[in-house]
């Protein structure tokens, strides 16, 4: 067996760092606002988590989130959430087809959800346009 060159070792390591070894080279958290990150570590797992000690996240909406957006003080949420079925005498594991609406006050952390709407979300603020919040937060 023929030893492989020293150029040859170097062109496949730079090869493996440009291409990556796996779903995990695009594990990332997207800054958002106040502490808040959106996550996306595979097709499935997609979060919002709140970093405020910045050593450890904690998620607080858990996958599938789908779609946010920030209005003021306000982080909207749109997620998928996972069901669990059996098939065959086995569990498995699904995104469902239903979508749950949460929102987030990013100041005061305070949370609420899920609604089956955004308009059933106990927003205070009267000056949000929930219909245009709703419009922008695809469930797909």
């Amino acid at each position: 067996m023929e030893a492989i060159s020293r150029s040859k070792r170097q062109l496949l390591f730079f090869a493996l760092l440009l291409g990556g070894c796996g779903p995990c080279v695009t594990d990332e958290e997207l800054p958002i606002t106040n502490g808040y990150v959106y996550g996306d570590t595979s097709k499935d797992e997609k979060y919002i988590a709140f970093n405020g000690s910045k050593t450890i996240s904690t998620n607080v909406i858990s996958s599938k989130v789908v779609s946010y957006w920030l209005e003021g003080d306000f982080l909207f949420a749109a997620r998928k959430p996972r069901e669990s079925y059996m098939e065959d005498g086995a569990l498995n594991a699904r995104l469902s087809r239903v979508c749950e609406y949460w929102v987030i006050n990013v100041e005061s952390h305070e949370m609420w959800g899920p609604a089956e709407s955004v308009s059933k979300l106990p927003v205070a603020d009267q000056s949000i346009d929930l219909n245009m919040i709703n419009a922008k937060l695809n469930c797909i």
